[in-house]
């Protein structure tokens, strides 16, 4: 079962997501898929959607990525879901077999009546072992560690996305096997790099990715926050990429995916344009190549 979009937003199967009452108080409800997979192919990312349960109580399933790898965004669509969003964690486990993870979110919307849980930050099917993420804590480490890719034979384990408290609440997905929906997200972000101008086998082989001089925490001023957002008490999320050249300088600065407006997508910009320095990345012979460099940037107030 699948769509493919090119260019596009959100796709039909989300947009007619319902605003009627969630669903009923059981204690763990189980919901099956009521579209295809669609395949939306963006100009700088590249997302997965799908819809599941009753037409009352749908809930809507995206995964954006913005850039080869085993990290993605992940977002859950619709009332049901806003019953789990309690605390400052949100649970969910890709299962039978992956353990559970918690990660921090926020609440925003799809679109009118369309209510969204985002999680903060990048996730992937398995949360990272100790060791991996001892690995991402080491400074000399942090920007050109790989770790061990998770296979195609355990994404076509993966049969459901449970979201909520394992012994409490929960709503289960039944996304059936991830194999083939994750191969389509690696086509789509095969041809997103190329189309950037950067070579993807060179990308793939090198040694490592640009790394910042300093830590990109200290990029940032509180003087930033955009005044007129700042006294309107907004908060947003904006996913930004930048093209690094081989020498180490952004050459220019693309938003790749943001929860407000421009004023956030400007002040990104303005930021990372004026105080992002970098190493240059460097390809599997040890040349400086041009290269690209993503991250988050979150305005809050916590």
């Amino acid at each position: 079962m699948w769509s493919q979009i090119v260019n596009g937003g959100l796709c039909v199967a989300l947009a007619t997501l319902s605003a009627k009452p969630a669903l009923a108080d059981d204690k763990v409800v189980r919901l099956k898929p009521s579209s295809k997979w669609n395949a939306v192919y963006n100009d700088d990312s590249c997302r997965l959607m799908r819809s599941f349960g009753p037409k009352d109580s749908l809930v809507g399933l995206v995964i954006d990525q913005f850039a080869p790898g085993q990290q993605f965004k992940l977002s859950l669509v619709g009332k049901p879901v806003m019953r789990l969003a309690q605390g400052d964690k949100f649970e969910f486990a890709f299962g039978p077999s992956e353990a559970a993870q918690k990660t921090s979110f926020f609440l925003g919307d799809y679109g009118k009546d369309l209510p969204a849980v985002i999680l903060r930050g990048s996730v992937r099917v398995a949360p990272f072992t100790d060791e991996e993420l001892e690995r991402f804590s080491n400074n000399s480490d942090a920007f050109s560690y790989r770790p061990s890719a998770i296979g195609p034979d355990r994404l076509a384990a993966v049969k459901q996305l449970a979201l909520g408290r394992p012994g409490g609440r929960q709503i289960v997905l039944e996304t059936g096997a991830m194999k083939a929906p994750f191969a389509a997200l690696d086509t789509c972000l095969k041809e997103l790099v190329g189309r950037w101008g950067v070579d993807f086998e060179r990308y793939q082989t090198a040694r490592s990715g640009p790394r910042p001089t300093k830590a990109p925490g200290s990029w940032v001023k509180n003087t930033d926050y955009p005044d007129k957002a700042f006294q309107m008490g907004k908060q947003g999320i904006v996913n930004f990429r930048l093209s690094v050249d081989a020498s180490g300088v952004p050459t220019a600065c693309h938003i790749q995916q943001s929860t407000r407006g421009k004023d956030f997508d400007e002040a990104t910009c303005k930021i990372m344009m004026r105080s992002a320095r970098f190493s240059p990345a460097i390809d599997a012979k040890g040349v400086p190549m041009e290269s690209f460099y993503r991250h988050t940037i979150v305005f809050s107030f916590n």
